[in-house]
């Protein structure tokens, strides 16, 4: 009696399988960061708890929805102070860019280096929210992240680069925005892990 031959069975622990894993963890991650970034102001945490979700699970962890909420529920409090005031000054350059295109000789190259004064700010919260742990004040942590938005400028250029691809995502689909995020989610996970490991 002949055998039939028989396709072996992929094991979910390959290199494939973890690849295939990290990044149906990652659009979860970015499904319930999209839902805590909704009222804007509270982005800041909704992508820390994001991070720590996905360093549980790089870690060995457990992780989950109940998890994430009890972490955003945890970051909250420290970080809506920094998101509000980072809203007030992207409100106050986002005036200041349209004055300067208004017309005003010399207004583009203005308009310019007013955009690029939002960039530190927002990376550094990036990375923040990459290295938030409990118990510590947000104000320190994102004093310190600022620090390394500054002394690692190609963390901070890969970093300035996956948060393009998620403006990008967004301007040629809406929906892209939850993988773009989840996959955001990690990219400052990432670069944060390799500025410890070249530490």
């Amino acid at each position: 009696m002949s055998s039939v031959p028989t396709t072996p069975r992929r094991d979910a622990t390959a290199p494939l399988g973890q690849r295939f894993n990290l990044f149906a963890e990652c659009v979860l991650v970015g499904l319930v960061v999209t839902l805590a970034c909704l009222p804007l102001v509270t982005w800041v945490g909704g992508v820390a708890a994001g991070c720590r979700w996905l360093r549980r699970y790089l870690d060995g962890g457990r992780g989950g929805v109940r998890s994430f909420a009890a972490d955003l529920r945890a970051v909250l409090p420290g970080t809506l102070g920094i998101a509000l005031a980072g809203a007030g000054v992207l409100a106050l350059v986002a005036l200041d860019v349209a004055v300067a295109t208004s017309g005003i000789p010399g207004g583009a190259p203005l308009a310019a280096v007013l955009g690029l004064l939002v960039v530190p700010l927002l990376l550094s919260q990036l990375r923040a929210a990459a290295t938030w742990e409990l118990g510590v004040p947000w104000w320190v942590q994102w004093r310190a992240a600022l620090v390394r938005t500054v002394t690692d400028p190609v963390g901070s250029a890969l970093l300035l680069a996956a948060v393009v691809l998620v403006v990008v995502a967004a301007w040629q689909l809406l929906p892209l925005v939850v993988p773009a995020l989840g996959c955001l989610t990690m990219a400052a996970l990432a670069v944060e892990r390799r500025a410890a490991a070249r530490a």
